[in-house]
């Protein structure tokens, strides 16, 4: 399963978006195409986060899990989480994993490593 959110001041910006809230079938089909996994259960959540706009929002937020089909991963907009869970190919894993590492962490660990191995000298 691949963690997933969805703020809903993002999702007020919406076209389809009804206030105060769509009934319960429009709401599921808005979460569908911005990429929940509504065949999973997921649930609105009051808390304090970040939207896609990089704000932090006190809001509502709805977590659940990303969705995984070829067509969500077509779109240009899946992450690569779903991109690796949805996979069967664990070398084509491996390579992502490889490939997604941050620089900075790759230098934090290797900053570490030196230090411990000078001070067991």
């Amino acid at each position: 399963m691949n963690f997933f959110y969805l703020s809903v001041s993002d999702l007020q910006l919406l076209d389809s978006w009804v206030d105060p809230q769509p009934e319960p079938r429009e709401f599921a089909t808005i979460l569908h195409q911005n990429g929940m996994d509504i065949t999973k259960t997921y649930e609105l959540v009051d808390c304090q986060h970040r939207n896609l706009r990089n704000q932090i929002v006190a809001c509502n937020r709805v977590e659940g899990s990303e969705r995984t089909d070829p067509e969500w991963r077509a779109s240009g907009a899946a992450s690569l989480g779903a991109h690796l869970y949805s996979t069967d190919d664990i070398f084509l894993k491996e390579d992502m994993r490889k490939m997604s590492r941050r620089a900075d962490t790759a230098e934090q660990q290797y900053t570490t490593n030196v230090t411990q191995v000078r001070s067991t000298e």
